[in-house]
């Protein structure tokens, strides 16, 4: 029996509570649902653990210190002096955006952060706080943020514009990063999972592949609340400090350590996720042009494109297991 796969139909907006207030359509949605689950199990987590903090702290306490320090020491490292005013803003953010990844990974949830809408929210909201942010703390020195130091005139013509496309784009990429990788995983777990369910007892090779890329979506889903929060930071930077942290790096020993090379072998392993990507859609062009020009031939050919899919999905986590051995163990 055939099953019709429908991967997009996860991510549809439905009315739970139907709401009008003129032509304005403020309905209460499954998206409005979870966000408040995820506001809720949030506060929950806070108020267990800071209820009874002890010298000592239990398990809820330390799950919620951790989280603290944790993004404490992002505020501190990455927005440098003064930016511990702007610690709750951040910490929110990133507990918003960690715990809306997650809750989308449970079976018959909804992924807030994989609608457009809901991430370039949360991104405005950080690009117009820090460009207050930045005319409050300097006023009109501020712009001297679009001019690079020590740059010939001649050059800040082509350099100005530059950086102010620069500026203007970030709500756009930060939002769109997140929506992405979100949209992208889900819609792929969604398409081994329908294969798996279709090919009987050949459903091993997508559901080893749908095991392994569960555990991808976890760390993406962590990673992508982590870098949303960082780049709030690096953007808080340069509001408070403009080219403070510009001209201090530059006076830093730029010699490789141990660490930086380290990130490059990790950089260079992930390359074989492109190669993964590639060899995917390699298989599905082919796969799609045998099934066009002799549609009986579908069930032959099947077997081998899942069997194309996990050695390309293989050669990927390879890759990528090879980077955390690099960052990690070596």
């Amino acid at each position: 029996m055939a099953i019709e796969l429908q991967p997009l139909e996860q991510f549809t907006i439905e009315r739970l509570v139907p709401l009008h207030i003129g032509r304005l359509d403020v309905s209460y949605t499954n998206s409005a649902l979870f966000m408040t689950i995820a506001v809720v199990l949030i506060t929950a987590l806070m108020v267990l653990g800071t209820r009874r903090a002890a010298l000592v702290p239990g398990r809820w306490q330390s799950v919620a210190e951790m989280m603290y320090e944790f993004v404490a020491d992002m505020v501190d490292t990455n927005a440098g002096h003064g930016a511990r005013d702007f610690f709750p803003f951040v910490f929110t953010l990133f507990l918003f955006i960690l715990f809306s990844n997650l809750i989308g990974l449970i079976p018959y949830s909804f992924t807030v952060t994989s609608h457009i809408i809901v991430t370039f929210a949360l991104a405005a909201i950080v690009f117009i706080g820090v460009t207050i942010v930045g005319i409050v703390r300097h006023g009109f020195h501020f712009l001297r943020l679009f001019v690079p130091e020590g740059v010939p005139i001649v050059l800040l013509f082509l350099l100005v514009p530059i950086e102010l496309l620069s500026y203007f784009i970030r709500p756009f990429t930060l939002s769109i990063r997140l929506f992405a990788n979100m949209l992208a995983g889900h819609t792929m777990l969604a398409i081994f999972g329908g294969f798996a369910a279709s090919v009987g007892l050949l459903a091993f090779f997508p559901l080893a592949i749908n095991i392994a890329l569960v555990g991808l979506e976890l760390l993406v889903a962590v990673l992508q609340a982590y870098v949303f929060a960082i780049l709030t930071c690096l953007y808080l930077r340069d509001a408070l400090h403009l080219h403070l942290a510009l001209s201090s790096l530059r006076k830093r020993n730029l010699s490789m350590d141990l660490a930086s090379a380290k990130m490059i072998g990790a950089g260079l392993a992930c390359i074989a996720l492109v190669g993964a990507g590639v060899g995917i859609g390699n298989v599905f062009s082919a796969l799609i042009n045998s099934v066009a020009r002799n549609p009986a031939s579908q069930s032959q050919v099947q077997p081998f494109a899942f069997l194309g899919f996990a050695l390309a999905e293989a050669t990927g986590l390879f890759g990528l297991a090879i980077a955390f051995l690099i960052l990690f163990v070596f």
